[in-house]
């Protein structure tokens, strides 16, 4: 597993690349892994290697969910599944966009030692109307 200053990254020909960044640290990286020790109360930022169409970043599109208690100890980023990504246990956030980015911010601090994910669903577009494979970023908070 990661440890903090590592990240997710994710590229083939069709897919943009995807970063993971807590504002403070840069937390891509070349594998496809599971980010730890993110702060609690991070803002969060997506980074795409393709433009993203942002008319189709909605809190429906892309969100932050806590990853299911059966699966969150061996969770890692990779495709959307039910079990990373449910809508029934969705946090309350904002988004905002910067370039390619897509910023996500928090209602409320995050609980500690808690493993989450950002959600891609394929709703999110990239500009020449490709679907994004359905994608979940994992990261666990740190301990407190």
């Amino acid at each position: 597993m990661a440890g903090c200053g590592t990240g997710v990254s994710y590229e083939d020909r069709t897919q943009p690349a995807y970063s993971l960044s807590d504002g403070t640290v840069d937390l891509s990286g070349d594998e496809i892994e599971r980010v730890q020790d993110v702060a609690i109360d991070a803002t969060l930022t997506v980074g795409f290697s393709r433009s993203v169409d942002l008319a189709t970043a909605t809190t429906s599109s892309v969100y932050i969910a806590t990853v299911a208690t059966s699966v969150a100890a061996s969770a890692e980023s990779g495709p959307l599944t039910s079990s990373l990504c449910s809508v029934s246990r969705k946090i309350n956030f904002s988004l905002d966009f910067v370039d390619s980015q897509i910023v996500f911010t928090p209602s409320a601090d995050l609980t500690c030692g808690t493993v989450y994910a950002i959600c891609l669903t394929s709703d999110l577009l990239i500009l020449d109307d490709l679907e994004l494979e359905p994608w979940a970023l994992v990261f666990e908070t740190e301990d407190c």
